[in-house]
């Protein structure tokens, strides 16, 4: 589960009878300031890096090794970031999708993009030309670090289309 942005919707891993070897949660946005917003009761997620987890207060993070908030989350993944995400506008959500992918394949609204110099804007990890395209078809770049959730910062990178018709003379 790689970087997707979650708000107001927790994540639930409920199947502790499932078995797989590999289950990674990395640069994600789970935001959902009213509840727990990762749940793990199983422990099953077995690597997770560069996550961002917000809550008004309480417990971020409920996983077969403990219960973590803002003040120890550290303990379950050093990298993540416990703070509010400082999203564009939360109550106005995507509702679809304009452009062409992609090209200019981007969300309607902005509203889970994030502000500048939001807290998730450079604090996710490079994940590899796989994972490059951002929701926003921004590319992610290819070292250094990446924004953490589905966007990447600086709006629609309009890129032109291919040439047609060319000639070598």
């Amino acid at each position: 589960v790689f970087n997707n942005t979650f708000h107001n919707a927790p994540v639930r891993i409920e199947n502790s009878a499932a078995n797989y070897t590999t289950f990674e949660f990395r640069n994600n946005i789970v935001s959902y300031p009213s509840g727990l917003p990762l749940s793990d009761a199983g422990g099953k997620i077995s690597a997770h890096t560069n996550n961002l987890f917000y809550r008004t207060s309480g417990t971020l993070v409920s996983a077969a090794s403990g219960s973590y908030s803002s003040s120890n989350i550290g303990s379950y993944e050093p990298c993540a970031i416990a703070t509010n995400p400082a999203f564009k506008d939360s109550a106005v959500l995507p509702t679809g999708f304009s452009g062409t992918y992609p090209i200019s394949l981007a969300p309607i609204t902005e509203g889970l993009s994030l502000q500048p110099g939001s807290p998730a804007s450079n604090g996710g990890a490079v994940l590899g030309s796989t994972y490059s395209t951002s929701i926003n078809s921004v590319a992610r770049p290819a070292t250094g670090s990446w924004g953490v959730g589905a966007y990447q910062g600086g709006g629609v990178t309009v890129r032109p289309n291919p040439p047609t018709a060319l000639q070598v003379n």
